[in-house]
């Protein structure tokens, strides 16, 4: 029964978490552009995604929003990124079930990973669904290379070439997300399983590392190729970074911090009681793993104090390999799941290993666990609520609200006072990401503008009907437009 349990809550817990936030009516940023580009401009999507080094992610969008025809129907594309996460929880259980972890643990550690702020954003966000689909083929090109790495001979090597296949998959859809692989390398490790001598893991982790380095390798060759040949420019996520120093700077100051925070929100506009969350968060995670791992450095043997050395020291760079070679700098949280699952892993890993007597040890660590879970499912249907799909919905619901009441004439003119980030409707911002607007923008408030006009005319604006769109931050003289749209509404539910 307990195998038959744990599928179960894989299964319901992502659902029950994230459902209540991502069936609302709303679009995120890019997700009005691409519903009508999708129709409009056929290929562009993949141009424009081809230029940013996926390619595969660009020709995933532009089918699925093809098939879009609505701004209520990108609820079923986040619904997809659900699904997805589910199945990602269950063969991450799978994998640390059958490694040296037990059931319980192993289950707790896979819902807290499907739990983090980089899936939050991945569900709440439509064009995200192909993200999670990113790291699943980084997960199963792992489990391709470690089936096949022990044996000789062929299988070996078809091994090898399948998993930097799949990691090649992976990396064209959304490079940061191929580098989950670094999170399967950790929870097959930090379990006390002593099979592999000092030398035996060296070589294990060489053998990983290299695959998957060469599997980026021959992933930017191969965009470099199609580049070149198609008339492409080039964005920043393909152009190396130049500043190096002023890199690792960047690293310390967003990256790290972001990702020892775990579940706790970092704020652009640094709010007291969320920045005293973050940081006390994060200030408790190093804490926390500066308390235990050193003991097991000091009194393990070579082989466990390498592998702990390697988690700690080697590993998180790793995670964060395609962030600092490209010249972005992105903050956003949905960089972030490699280091973040890491950093969790590693958390769940120093649980195992509290120095308490043996008939304590499991009450404590389950119930740390658990309550670990627990406060991540709390966060995490708020956010997704609270922080992404309320405050799109709101946008949203303003302009699709004044289109399809307006009496429209020969000559309809309307005009959308944008808002500035101080008519936010959440007191928490992060990035573009957590509380953003999206009518803060050039392009957005028009093609949400058009969305609303899809909805009022789906067959189109009828014959003798015209209107004219504009938008800006100054309020027009009294009687200059017929439909006055004020996105400024939106501070009064923060206010």
């Amino acid at each position: 029964m307990r195998p038959r349990l744990c599928y179960w809550l894989l299964v319901l817990i992502p659902f029950v978490v994230y459902c209540p936030g991502i069936m609302r009516e709303y679009g995120v940023h890019d997700d009005y552009t691409l519903i009508r580009e999708a129709k409009e401009d056929q290929g562009k999507i993949a141009r424009q995604l081809t230029a940013q080094g996926r390619p595969l992610y660009g020709a995933l969008l532009e089918t699925s929003f093809a098939h879009t025809e609505s701004v209520d129907n990108l609820k079923f594309m986040r619904l997809a990124s659900v699904c997805f996460l589910a199945l990602l929880g269950i063969i991450l259980w799978r994998h640390l079930d059958t490694n040296g972890w037990a059931q319980i643990d192993a289950l707790a550690l896979s819902l807290a990973i499907i739990l983090l702020p980089a899936a939050q954003v991945s569900v709440s966000w439509a064009l995200g669904w192909p993200w999670v689909c990113s790291v699943i083929l980084s997960v199963a090109g792992f489990l391709a290379v470690e089936t096949e790495l022990a044996k000789g001979g062929l299988k070996r090597g078809m091994g090898i070439v399948g998993g930097i296949a799949i990691y090649m998959l992976a990396t064209v859809i959304y490079q940061p997300n191929a580098m989950f692989a670094v999170v399967m390398i950790a929870a097959t490790v930090l379990p006390r399983i002593r099979t592999r001598t000092r030398r035996e893991l060296k070589i294990w982790f060489g053998w990983h590392l290299a695959i998957l380095f060469t599997a980026q390798l021959l992933s930017f060759l191969f965009l470099k190729v199609i580049s070149s040949g198609g008339g492409i420019q080039e964005s920043s996520q393909m152009v190396f970074e130049s500043h190096p120093f002023s890199k690792l700077l960047w690293l310390f100051v967003h990256m790290l911090p972001n990702a020892l925070g775990l579940y706790a929100l970092r704020c652009d506009f640094h709010t007291l009681p969320g920045a005293i969350f973050f940081w006390l968060t994060a200030v408790g995670v190093v804490a926390f793993i500066s308390w235990i791992a050193p003991e097991e450095l000091e009194n393990e043997g070579e082989s466990e104090r390498l592998k702990w050395w390697l988690c700690l020291a080697l590993l998180p760079w790793v995670a964060m390999f395609i962030s600092i070679i490209a010249a972005e700098r992105s903050a956003g949280y949905r960089t972030l799941f490699p280091l973040s699952a890491l950093v969790v892993v590693i958390v769940f890993a120093c649980l195992r290993r509290l120095p308490l007597e043996k008939d304590v040890e499991p009450r404590v660590r389950y119930s740390a666990m658990g309550a670990i879970v627990l406060l991540a499912a709390i966060l995490a249907g708020w956010n997704t609520s609270e922080l992404l799909s309320k405050p799109q919905s709101r946008e949203w619901s303003i302009i699709r609200d004044a289109v399809v009441q307006a009496r429209f004439t020969e000559m309809t003119r309307f005009y959308l006072i944008q808002p500035t980030i101080e008519d936010r409707s959440t007191d928490l911002v992060h990035s573009d990401e957590f509380g953003s607007l999206s009518t803060d923008s050039d392009t957005v408030p028009q093609e949400m503008f058009k969305a609303g006009l899809r909805k009022r005319f789906p067959k189109g604006v009828p014959k003798g009907y015209k209107y004219e769109f504009a938008q800006g931050r100054a309020v027009p003289a009294e009687g200059t437009y017929d439909v006055l749209i004020d996105m400024r509404e939106l501070k009064r539910w923060r206010e």
